[in-house]
């Protein structure tokens, strides 16, 4: 789909259908006065009958009948205006590329406020973007996309040149977005972590990043043992990614490094997962694939500084050769580990993630991972948990998700969380107990930060993927974390 400024204004374009956006408010908005004058009164008619609120998401279809170029007018409503948020806008625009697609349009224009502002087109594009994306990779009557293009303008003029700027910028982050989410749509029989490392390479390819895949023999040189512990299970061989953004700005500042776990399927190994929702598990490399997402979309917003993606990819399987409750194993860090749960393992592959960040130079840190059933219990499945230190970084990248629409809550990180993960037989042990599981697995990463160099932790399990359809958002992966990776390194880049 093609997404561009209109040259003239959105209600003289030849389209099939023109979208209007309605605050839920008693009187319309001055654009939507403006277009009904045109329209010889529909929309004033359908806010009578009630078929028009204005309520954000809903949708109303009107019909042009000649009074203007499109066949069509489509009304989405965007809700309160004290309630509008970057966040609402973009889901109002994934509304309606939603329906655009539902109807299978070709050609659209999005008719905009004059005072809409710039980080509203930013998420407009993004909404659009994200929106017309496709989950059902491997169904026999998949439909090639119906939309070909949409024009953002104006009711009575063409678009201000400076949302040009927004615009790239939100095509581009819906666009990494939406590789997040084709990655980890993936089933696990097809997308092994050599697989993903090969699509990863595809990605940086197109995208202009270097990359460099440490197989097994490399992380044996490493000693990378939390990895290959967690491997030693599958017939898979496991892998460890880097990606490289270079900004081409060769004075000394802050290298943030996106770590993402990359459990291509995660059955839980000898402690093995209950049946019932185990195809899910699938999954369990939404973390790696929000990384790979965001350096894709980073490359393209080529920010100043450089940034590291790194993804730990492995299958967690039971076999004659995985690691058992019980076991002991060393990271690359040299901290031994109890493996006290074979199911804790994305934890196990991030402690030597962070441990080869820190070895290139990451001076600031953030991993997403779909790590504990424990964050999803306590937020449920609207809101990833953060946890890190200090707490002037973790500040930070509250703000940037903000900014994002990526929700976080900040967690706590307390010593004691530190004590439950006790061990008689070596340094730390891999779970402690069941009381505050989300919090002793987040005190278990920090473990392997060096140096107390700023690091951030998102246990994004309850939001990686949906099983509920909503009007904004198939069912399946959403790209959780994506965008907040790429407003954090867009952020720091402009650190002095």
């Amino acid at each position: 789909m093609e997404i561009r400024l209109a040259d003239r204004p959105a209600a003289d374009l030849e389209v099939d259908v023109l979208v209007l956006p309605e605050p839920e408010a008693y009187e319309p908005s001055v654009l939507m006065k403006s277009l009904d004058a045109r329209l010889g009164g529909r929309l004033a008619r359908a806010r009578e009958l009630k078929d028009l609120t204005g309520k954000h998401a809903e949708t109303t279809f009107l019909y042009g009948d000649g009074a203007i170029p499109a066949a069509r007018v489509l009304v989405v409503g965007i809700g309160k205006a004290a309630d509008l948020t970057v966040e609402r806008v973009r889901r109002a625009a994934s509304v309606v590329a939603r329906q655009l697609r539902r109807k299978e349009v070709k050609r659209a224009a999005v008719a905009l406020p004059a005072d809409t502002p710039p980080e509203y087109v930013r998420a407009i594009a993004d909404g659009l973007t994200v929106g017309d994306f496709d989950g059902g990779l491997y169904k026999s009557d998949r439909k090639e996309r119906a939309i070909e293009s949409v024009a953002l303008g104006l009711a009575g003029t063409a678009p201000p040149a400076s949302w040009a700027e927004p615009l790239a910028q939100g095509l581009a982050i819906g666009a990494g977005v939406n590789t997040a989410r084709a990655l980890a749509m993936e089933p696990g029989g097809h997308l092994t972590p050599l697989g993903l490392a090969a699509r990863a390479r595809s990605v940086a390819a197109a995208a202009g990043l270097e990359i460099d895949v440490l197989e097994r023999d490399r992380l044996e040189e490493l000693k990378a043992g939390a990895l290959l512990g967690v491997a030693r299970g599958s017939d898979e061989p496991p892998c460890l990614i880097v990606l490289r953004y270079r900004s081409g700005n060769s004075s000394e500042g802050p290298l943030l490094a996106i770590i993402g776990k990359g459990v291509t399927f995660d059955s839980g190994g000898i402690s093995i997962k209950p049946a019932g929702s185990m195809h899910e598990m699938k999954f369990d490399m939404a973390g790696g694939a929000a990384a790979i997402g965001a350096m894709q979309a980073i490359a393209a917003l080529r920010p100043v500084r450089d940034v590291l993606g790194l993804v730990p990819a492995t299958e967690n399987l039971p076999s004659g050769r995985s690691m058992k409750p019980g076991d002991v194993l060393t990271a690359m860090n040299g901290k031994t580990i109890e493996v006290l749960n074979t199911d804790a393992e994305g934890r196990l592959i991030l402690a030597d993630a962070l441990g080869y960040a820190q070895k290139l130079g990451a001076t600031h840190l953030v991993d997403a991972a779909t790590l504990t059933g424990a964050c999803v219990t306590a937020l449920g499945n609207h809101v990833s948990g953060l946890f890190g230190t200090p707490d002037d970084w973790v500040d930070r990248v509250r703000k940037a998700a903000d900014r994002a629409g990526d929700r976080v809550w900040l967690m706590p990180l307390f010593p004691e969380y530190r004590e439950q993960l006790k061990s008689d037989v070596a340094d730390l042990a891999n779970v402690g107990g069941r009381a505050g599981g989300a919090c002793t697995a987040a005190a278990f990463i920090k473990e392997f930060v060096e140096d107390a160099r700023p690091w951030a932790h998102l246990d994004i399990a309850g939001t990686a993927y949906t099983s509920s359809d909503r009007p904004y958002q198939s069912s399946g992966a959403t790209g959780a974390a994506t965008r907040l990776f790429v407003e954090l390194a867009l952020e720091l880049a402009a650190t002095p």
